[in-house]
């Protein structure tokens, strides 16, 4: 996986057990077309016929090819999850000046804590379908 021990370790493979927990398929660095360029979407996540693109970021310098690799995927939703507010914060105020992007799904901007809680508040009655 790309990226350091926070973006792998501590964030994706955490999210990946949590969704994994409540019965989500869970896939690292799949592959997009973008055109004639190539992306990587951190954690691609199917449950219960939703498919979510997890992007983990430290910083809101990526938030533009991570809604363009959602977008490309066919992703439902698109979630970034950081490792604090503070980042979550700056993140929100990148996406609003890159209103009228291609994603039109809907796109969550969470901390790990609030996200990994997002799993188990929204799919964990899915466990087991």
């Amino acid at each position: 996986m790309r990226g350091g021990y926070l973006h792998n370790q501590i964030i994706l493979i955490r999210l990946a057990k949590a969704f994994e927990a409540v019965g989500g398929r869970t896939q690292f660095e799949a592959s997009v077309r973008m055109g004639t360029q190539w992306g990587f979407v951190d954690l691609v996540v199917l449950i219960d016929e939703v498919l979510i693109a997890v992007e983990a970021e430290n910083t809101a310098r990526r938030i533009d090819g991570d809604l363009k690799k959602a977008a490309a995927l066919g992703a439902d939703q698109l979630w970034i999850v950081t490792p604090n507010r503070r980042v979550a914060q700056s993140v929100c105020r990148q996406r609003q000046r890159l209103a009228g992007t291609a994603f039109e799904g809907q796109v969550f901007v969470l901390p790990l804590g609030v996200a990994l809680q997002r799993v188990t508040d929204c799919f964990s009655n899915f466990s087991g379908s």
